[in-house]
């Protein structure tokens, strides 16, 4: 008995997962290095500020619904006017928008 319908063409051969795949969330970690491997902060866009400092050393930080870090800098860019960005890492490097917590003398 043949799985195809009178009238109806066969279903696309289903392609084998390769080596070379890899799960979303890899996909984005290795974007993400790409991007920080370039100078660009992954979450903002802007530049690293390269003063040996970490997104969780930065005053903008901030936690959302005690689960998710979060950026105070909006992108200019962005098009998502509704949410606040992608959420962030707190070693990733500082960007040009850095700006010291209080009591931190740098």
């Amino acid at each position: 008995m043949s799985d195809v319908l009178p009238g109806f063409d066969p279903p696309p051969p289903v392609p084998e997962k390769t080596e070379d795949h890899k799960p979303p969330r890899i996909q984005r970690r290795l974007l993400d290095q790409a991007l920080l491997d370039a100078g660009v902060h992954p979450a903002t866009k802007m530049p690293l500020a390269g003063n040996g400092k970490t997104c969780g050393d930065c005053a903008m930080l901030r936690l959302k619904q005690s689960q998710w870090w979060k950026c105070g800098t909006p992108d200019p860019r962005s098009k998502n006017h509704r949410g606040d960005g992608r959420d962030m890492t707190k070693r990733w490097p500082a960007c040009i928008a850095f700006q010291p917590k209080d009591g931190d003398p740098t």
